[in-house]
């Protein structure tokens, strides 16, 4: 199975109705969503859970992108395992 095609969808979360903290008004949230298509039909998703990174992350993602193409998924998970302590 390989990876085709990655979308990254910013996406702005307003809240009904922010609420206060001691750095002023939270009136909502940032997201990035990771679409990933494979050769084999199933698309997955993800979400970058970042508020006020998300521009940083989005374009990090853009940046590597053409990396991940036409790899597979567990050649992407490996290389991303090797390099972190979290798996």
């Amino acid at each position: 199975m390989l990876i085709t095609d990655i979308s990254i969808h910013k996406v702005n979360l307003p809240l009904v109705t922010g609420y206060r903290w001691a750095s002023g008004v939270y009136l909502g949230a940032t997201k990035g969503l990771v679409e990933v298509h494979t050769d084999a039909g199933i698309i997955g998703w993800g979400e970058v859970a970042t508020i006020e990174q998300a521009d940083i992350v989005t374009m990090s993602l853009r940046h590597a992108l053409w990396v991940w193409i036409h790899r597979t998924l567990m050649t992407v998970v490996a290389d991303a395992c090797r390099k972190s302590v979290r798996c």
